[in-house]
């Protein structure tokens, strides 16, 4: 009997960490939510906000690239970050990681800027492929360092758009 309860214990145990961790697959990436993280999900984007609101991560659908991964890493900023907060903040020069091999590359660059009399900070990543490009930014990422270490660590890109 006792055997049989600690099986039980186990597969409750393992299923629930099953949806704890939960991937979730957005346009041509998979991810796990940070755990107790607000999930809002919207034709363009999907908004991870941490409860207390002190910081965000928003995956944006991909859009066609240009072919240079320096004009979209330009392009997504614009749109992304300096139009959406009203910043003239430029990020420094992207990091330029490549992807696994025959996927593409991820350019990573972030500023600091002031919007609603508060400092915020951004930190975007433009995963591209040869026709592609999607973004991920992150929202005051110092604040929640932890979770966005979590959350990045789950990124998979899909090699086939």
């Amino acid at each position: 009997m006792k055997f049989f309860k600690a099986v039980l214990i186990g597969l409750f145990l393992s299923a629930a960490a099953h949806a704890i961790a939960q991937t979730e697959t957005f346009d041509m990436m998979t991810f796990q939510p940070p755990a107790g993280w607000e999930r809002n999900q919207f034709e363009d984007k999907i908004v991870l906000r941490k409860a207390d609101g002190s910081c965000a991560i928003v995956i944006f659908r991909s859009r066609e690239s240009s072919g240079s991964g320096e004009t979209d890493f330009k392009n997504e900023w614009k749109e992304r970050v300096a139009k959406q907060y009203n910043t003239t903040a430029e990020p420094k020069t992207p990091d330029v990681v490549p992807a696994e091999e025959g996927a593409g590359e991820v350019l990573i660059s972030g500023a600091t800027f002031e919007t609603n009399s508060a400092k915020a900070s951004a930190l975007l990543f433009v995963y591209r492929t040869s026709k592609r490009a999607m973004s991920v930014l992150a929202l005051n990422p110092n604040r929640c360092q932890a979770e966005f270490k979590d959350f990045s660590a789950t990124l998979e890109f899909s090699k086939t758009r």
